[in-house]
C-alpha cells in the first residue's frame, strides 16, 4: 500500500502519517469470552503485514487511493454503451463491491482476465463463489457465453443487487421495486411488538405515526431509480409496495380489506407512496443538477437520453 501511494504523488507529510499509524500494528482475536481469556493469557497475537484496520473511518478512503486505479484493466476495451454516445460505462465500484459492465462478450472475458492479473499485483483475493453474470435484455433459455474468473465459470443469474437495490436481466423495475417489500414488511412486523412492549396498544395513532418513520422508507429504498413507472396519475395503488402499505393501515385500524383506499389514507393522516416516492426522485434530480460532479452530470443527461419525448 506504501509503494502505490509513494506512486500516486502522496504528500510526504500524509505518508508519514500512515505509516505512523500502522507501525508495530497488533490485533487480539477472540470468539467468546472464554477464547479472548486464553488468548490473553497465552499472549497470543497477530501483526498483519496486509489490509486495512477493520473499522478505522479512514479505511474506506485508504483502500480506495489503492484501487483507484482499477480503471486500468478497460484500456483499449469497448466499454458499455449509455444514451449518450460519449458516456461509455466500464464499472461500478463501491469500496470493494465491483460490477463490470460491457455489450460484447469477448470485452467482458478480457476485463475478468486483467482482473486477475490487476488482484494479483494488488495482493488481493478475488471471490468467485460471490461473482455472477447477467445477461441483461437476454431472453429465457437463450444460448449466452459462458465467462471465466480465475479458473472459475461464473454463473449466471436473472438479476444482481447493488448497493442494496435488485436489477433484473429484463430491467423491469417492477420486480426492483418488489425487493424493496422484504424490508418493508420486517419493519411493518415490528411496529406491533414495539407497541405491546410499551403499552401502547390503546393508541392506534402511535403506530401509524411509527409506519411513516420506519415502514415508509423501507419500502422507498432505491424509489429515485425504480418507481418512475409508479409515478403517473391514476397508478397510485398499482405497486406491491402500495398494497402492503395500506394493509397495514387496515390492520392497524381493523377495518375489512375491501375498506376504500382513499378513506384509509385520510384517516391515517398518510399519503400514498407514489407522493413520497415523487419527492425523493425530485430531491434526487435537482441533486444531480446541482452537483459539481462531471461524472453524475454525463449520467444524468445520458439518462434523460433514454426518455421518450412526449
Amino acid at each position: 500500500m506504501v509503494t502505490r501511494f509513494h506512486r500516486i504523488r502522496m504528500p510526504a507529510i500524509l505518508l508519514s502519517d500512515h505509516k505512523s499509524l500502522y507501525a508495530g500494528d497488533q490485533y487480539l482475536l477472540h470468539d467468546g469470552h472464554k477464547a479472548a481469556q486464553s488468548i490473553v493469557h497465552t499472549a497470543h497475537t497477530v501483526k498483519p503485514t496486509v489490509g486495512v484496520k477493520q473499522g478505522c473511518p479512514l479505511s474506506p478512503l485508504l483502500f480506495s487511493l489503492y484501487i483507484n486505479d482499477i480503471g486500468t484493466i478497460a484500456e483499449g476495451v469497448q466499454e458499455a454503451f449509455t444514451g449518450t454516445e460519449d458516456v461509455l460505462v466500464m464499472h461500478m465500484l463501491y469500496a470493494d463491491d465491483l460490477t463490470l459492465l460491457a455489450n460484447a462478450p469477448d470485452a467482458m472475458q478480457t476485463m475478468l482476465n486483467r482482473l486477475v492479473a490487476y488482484a494479483r499485483t494488488k495482493h488481493l483475493t478475488i471471490n468467485t463463489a460471490k461473482s455472477e453474470v447477467v445477461h441483461f435484455n437476454s431472453r429465457r433459455g437463450a444460448q449466452v457465453p459462458t465467462f471465466m474468473l480465475a479458473g472459475a465459470a461464473l454463473k449466471c443469474s436473472d438479476s444482481f443487487k447493488y448497493l442494496g437495490m435488485a436489477y433484473h436481466r429484463t430491467l423491469n423495475m417492477t420486480a426492483s421495486s418488489e425487493h424493496a417489500a422484504i424490508p418493508m414488511l420486517a419493519a411493518a412486523h415490528r411496529i406491533p411488538g414495539f407497541v405491546r412492549d410499551t403499552a401502547l396498544c390503546d393508541k392506534p395513532f402511535a403506530s401509524l405515526w411509527l409506519a411513516k418513520a420506519y415502514v415508509v422508507p423501507a419500502g422507498m429504498y432505491g424509489c429515485q431509480v425504480w418507481s418512475s413507472g409508479f409515478l403517473h396519475e391514476g397508478v397510485e395503488f398499482r405497486s406491491t409496495l402500495q398494497i402492503l402499505h395500506l394493509n397495514f393501515f387496515k390492520g392497524t385500524l381493523g377495518v375489512k380489506r375491501s375498506a376504500p383506499k382513499w378513506a384509509i389514507l385520510r384517516e391515517c393522516a398518510h399519503e400514498t407512496l407514489q407522493f413520497y416516492c415523487f419527492r425523493a426522485a425530485i430531491r434526487f434530480y435537482n441533486g444531480l443538477l446541482s452537483s459539481n460532479s462531471a461524472t453524475l452530470k454525463q449520467a444524468l443527461h445520458a439518462d434523460l437520453k433514454l426518455v421518450p419525448r412526449a
